[in-house]
């Protein structure tokens, strides 16, 4: 009994701890997690069925503009209108589309895509998504590392010659356009320097874990991906340095100032540490929003990711391609801010939450 005892005494506060943090943190957080992604997912759906376009008389049009509008007699094209949308599933009440919807999100299955018919949504979305994440994650990383660089020399060296320069071209880069940026890079890669080559249609293929397909993925990602680094360094350093410039200005950066600690300590203790934890934040929402694609850059480039099938979607009122892109997007972001939010306390110690 007193070995019990003991091992109970010993256990209990371990097993309290963890229950607490279980009930203060970890199940409201996820509580809310799911709270956004019902909330995102509804919006989703929501808004693919208020459009008054028709999807079945959409391939209808399309059928008889192909072979002739006197090919299908009128009660063939009524038959086939009810078959289009028995197989799409829009023949079913609203809360049962809605229902299958949600299922569809978490069994990864939208059904086949109208323009790719019959092929499932889910297939033409899986062979585009390797080509975005590779565009927008590299591009993503080396834009941050370089803007957080940027953005913390400009704040240090402020009143010098380099401050100064980097602060310009940062806030002269940011409020031109992306479309803007786009073109002239087209006009001097494509056009002026033959660097860049576009392959009309996109030329998607299909992902393989090779040197091959690695080296052909960056021969159509390097020109999109220096037009996203180039304009997200920028925004990256304006960030940074209004961040840098109110950590400067705190209390304990002027007493470490005062009691003489070396600058490059102080910088590299006290500035870059106060900065990075709200900017790694930022990134991590912004790596769970690749699943959105960059629909300007790629549809400039003829890149074939995620941003040109949407626009190809929604051109075309593909519902099941457009929900089942903006539904990942949706889970990408909601399930990237509820990870960072249990585990920010490790990255920044000032964060602490109840359980202790």
């Amino acid at each position: 009994m007193s070995v019990l005892s003991s091992t109970r005494q010993s256990s209990g506060p371990g097993y309290t701890t963890l229950g607490r943090y279980f009930r203060g943190v970890f199940l409201p957080k996820f509580i809310r997690f799911i709270i956004i992604l019902f909330v995102g997912l509804t919006i989703a759906f929501a808004v693919t069925r208020i459009n008054p376009i028709d999807p079945a008389n959409a391939l209808i049009q399309k059928l008889t503009s192909s072979y002739g509008a006197n090919v299908l007699r009128p009660e063939e094209i009524e038959s086939f209108r009810r078959a289009i949308l028995a197989i799409f599933g829009r023949d079913r009440p609203i809360w049962e589309q809605y229902i299958s919807y949600l299922v569809g999100v978490f069994t990864f299955n939208f059904g086949p895509s109208f323009t790719y018919f019959p092929s499932l949504a889910t297939d033409i979305i899986s062979s585009y998504l390797p080509w975005t994440v590779f565009l927008l994650t590299f591009s993503t990383i080396v834009s941050w590392i370089i803007g957080i660089t940027m953005g913390v020399l400009a704040s240090i060296f402020e009143r010098r010659a380099i401050g100064k320069v980097l602060n310009w071209i940062s806030l002269v880069v940011y409020p031109i356009p992306t479309t803007i940026l786009a073109l002239v890079f087209l006009v001097l890669f494509v056009s002026q320097l033959r660097a860049y080559m576009i392959s009309p249609g996109g030329g998607v293929t299909a992902f393989r874990l090779d040197l091959e397909t690695l080296a052909g993925m960056f021969s159509r990602a390097w020109a999109p991906a220096l037009v996203l680094i180039f304009y997200n360094t920028m925004v990256w350093a304006l960030g940074t340095k209004g961040l840098a410039d109110v950590v400067r200005s705190e209390d304990y950066v002027r007493y470490a100032v005062i009691r003489g600690l070396p600058l490059k300590y102080i910088y590299s203790r006290y500035l870059v540490k106060g900065v990075l934890p709200p900017q790694i934040t930022a990134l991590a929402l912004t790596l769970g929003n690749i699943f959105s694609g960059a629909m300007v850059i790629e549809r400039a480039f003829s890149y074939p990711g995620l941003g040109s099938l949407l626009s190809l979607a929604v051109a075309s009122n593909d519902y099941p391609l457009v929900l089942g892109i903006v539904s990942y997007s949706i889970l990408g972001v909601a399930l990237a801010a509820f990870i960072l939010d249990l585990i920010y306390p490790l990255i920044d110690p000032r964060i602490r939450y109840g359980a202790g």
